[in-house]
């Protein structure tokens, strides 16, 4: 059996003081530790600046896309959006289809949304709270769809929380390799 190939993507965007992108960085480098004993492993940094149309490629060599951002706004940082933007082209990640949003091109590959907040886990609990028992996913809808619409299927979300107040990089690390254990690597090994 061919090996699989994962492209990951560092979303790191600098706001100091409160964002560093230290954190993002280190998920990132995680998650190209844990997968490469059962991927080859593409990688993207945003901040490096990248090739459009090498961007494009990888996203058709991979069958699994992880993206690792920092949550600004309740959405991607801006550099983010503009890499979607650009990358996502017609004829090359969706093209026509007699219903909307099923002219995707990616289709047969997984992505996975690894984000960290500045909220902590309890702020998604409360019905009384700001936001009202809502779930990361729930806020990052738009993300997701844009993701279905090119044709890739959804993972289980990983989401590190209160990281400006009570940043735990080393537990952070621990939840991302059980959650990737448990939801992508474990899962995978399950399907051969």
């Amino acid at each position: 059996m061919t090996e699989k190939t994962a492209l990951i993507i560092n979303g790191a965007e600098i706001h100091r003081p409160a964002a560093s992108g230290r954190l993002n960085t280190l998920l990132f480098e995680t998650l190209q530790q844990e997968l490469k004993l059962s991927h080859t492993v593409l990688t993207t940094v945003l901040q490096d600046g990248y090739d459009v149309a090498i961007e494009q490629q990888k996203f058709h060599k991979a069958d699994l896309i992880i993206f690792q951002t920092p949550i600004f706004w309740f959405s991607l940082p801006s550099s983010f959006k503009r890499y979607i933007d650009v990358v996502y082209k017609y004829g090359i990640f969706f093209g026509p289809s007699s219903q909307y949003g099923r002219g995707g091109l990616l289709t047969g590959k997984t992505y996975f949304l690894s984000s960290t907040w500045n909220a902590k886990s309890t702020d998604f609990e409360l019905a009384s709270g700001f936001l009202g028992e809502r779930t990361p996913d729930d806020l990052l809808v738009s993300f997701h769809l844009t993701q279905q619409y090119v044709g890739l299927q959804q993972l289980v979300s990983f989401s590190e929380y209160d990281v400006v107040a009570k940043p735990d990089p080393d537990g952070a690390v621990k939840r991302l390799k059980q959650h990737l254990q448990k939801h992508i690597v474990g899962r995978q090994a399950m399907h051969r």
